[in-house]
């Protein structure tokens, strides 16, 4: 007997109260602002006293400024791995020279907190389709904005990337849910749109490339089975994705092959230095741990 199939999530099966949905939005910022009203005093810490106090990109806002953020790689000028971020750095920037914060730590967290507070929202939404009811929804959002994992993005200054990522990803997702309901040219449209919220995130984090698989994953979970056809409609959002990908690859092998070969720490993964199969056995063992 053949299965039933998965009812598609669309945008009209949220629940219709709409004071109650704005009512949820309020207190599910409200509950991450209660978990993380502790980490607006906090200091620059680790990495994010590195970044701050050496990257002389974010001092002013400039064109100069924004040309070497797109030229040079995250840790420049000091040395470090090969790691390619220019949207988190243009953030800080934002931070120091825009808004004044200068070493001031407090903003950079009160950014922080907002994007983090966004990524509840958006993950409301994802669990409004997904569940279209409102308690399982809710609670799912609260658990987002309160789950241990993400106090190092959020507490940490240079978590900021994790938090750009996450929004690239939860809002391109839900752009590409609900570009499924247009066609003609607005789907070009919302594909071009698609690919700019693609970029955002590759080029603040690489975690990021996992909107195109999160994006099959919806479609085998709820389109599987559909015609060829209007498969072929969601053709232009993946290749936008991919493209996003595409540009992130090209761009960074424009960087690092004008820039040495950094000299790793040994302490930031001591398994850099090990033989191959040990490397590999010794990092099973730690997830099996």
């Amino acid at each position: 007997m053949r299965p039933s199939k998965r009812p598609v999530p669309r945008r009209d099966d949220r629940p219709k109260n709409r004071r109650g949905v704005w009512l949820a939005r309020a207190a599910l910022v409200g509950i991450a602002l209660l978990a993380y009203a502790d980490s607006f005093g906090l200091g620059l810490a680790q990495d994010s006293r590195v970044i701050v106090a050496q990257d002389a990109r974010i001092r002013e806002a400039s064109a100069r400024n924004l040309a070497l953020i797109l030229q040079k790689d995250y840790w420049w000028p000091a040395p470090g791995d090969r790691l390619y971020r220019p949207v988190t750095t243009a953030s800080l920037l934002f931070n120091y020279a825009v808004l004044g914060n200068g070493g001031n730590a407090a903003g950079y967290h009160w950014v922080n907190f907002l994007l983090h507070a966004a990524n509840v929202l958006l993950a409301y939404e994802l669990a409004l389709l997904l569940f279209r009811r409102a308690g399982p929804a809710f609670f799912a959002a609260a658990l987002w904005a309160t789950h241990p994992v993400y106090t190092e993005s959020v507490a940490n200054i240079v978590g900021r990337a994790d938090l750009l990522a996450g929004t690239a990803v939860l809002g391109g997702l839900l752009f590409y849910v609900r570009l499924s309901a247009y066609a003609g040219p607005r789907r070009g449209l919302r594909a071009a749109g698609l690919f700019v919220i693609a970029c955002a995130g590759a080029f603040s984090k690489e975690s990021a490339a996992v909107l195109a698989g999160l994006m099959l994953l919806w479609d085998l979970s709820f389109h599987a089975g559909e015609p060829a056809a209007a498969m072929r409609r969601r053709i232009p959002a993946y290749a936008a994705v991919a493209a996003s990908l595409a540009a992130l690859w090209l761009v960074r092998v424009w960087v690092f092959s004008q820039a040495p070969w950094p000299q790793f720490v040994y302490i930031d993964n001591p398994l850099q230095s090990a033989g191959f199969w040990t490397a590999r056995f010794t990092a099973i063992k730690v997830i099996g741990k």
